[in-house]
């Protein structure tokens, strides 16, 4: 089974359960329970990750859902355990450091890591209310040592729709 990672970095409880939704449309995912019907979904929110895929099918997909970066570095560990054939990160800019604490520019980190994994990474923010004018001349310079050579942005809005669909893209 071909088995596709995927992190997802965002604070915001409601965000992180639209984020997952976009996710679930993109591939098709039903959200049946976990070995019932034609497709199995086992939910482990409360430990951030969350199982999908076609019991003894050709694709499955793993979540793991952060709120912070240090949550974020964790999940990279599983990540980059050799068990995903497919890699992507979806984040947001602004969250905290750890479980509490100011919303800062952490997603900055994110990118960094995920260009230096070689990791594909899609960002999904909405920028409108913090001041970032530099991050369109950030994401230019990035990009260039980004795996496929482009950093897909989302800015201004939370559309996770939009960035689950660019990120599928760079898995392609």
């Amino acid at each position: 089974m071909e088995m596709i990672g995927i992190i997802i970095v965002e604070d915001k409880p409601e965000e992180q359960e639209k984020a997952l939704a976009a996710v679930k449309q993109a591939f098709g995912i039903t959200g049946e329970p976990f070995g019932e019907g034609p497709s199995c979904m086992r939910e482990l929110i409360g430990q951030h990750f969350v199982l999908y895929g076609e019991k003894d099918g050709p694709t499955g997909v793993m979540v793991f859902l952060t709120s912070h970066l240090g949550g974020f570095r964790d999940r990279m560990v599983f990540l980059k355990s050799g068990v995903f054939s497919k890699k992507l990160i979806l984040t947001d800019l602004m969250f905290p450091m750890g479980m509490k604490g100011p919303e800062k520019m952490h997603g900055i980190e994110v990118l960094v890591d995920a260009i230096e994994s070689g990791i594909n990474v899609v960002v999904c923010s909405d920028t409108d209310h913090h001041d970032v004018p530099f991050m369109p001349s950030l994401i230019r310079v990035l990009e260039k040592n980004h795996p496929k050579g482009k950093i897909p942005v989302v800015l201004d809005s939370k559309d996770w729709g939009r960035a689950v669909v660019m990120g599928i893209e760079l898995l392609a």
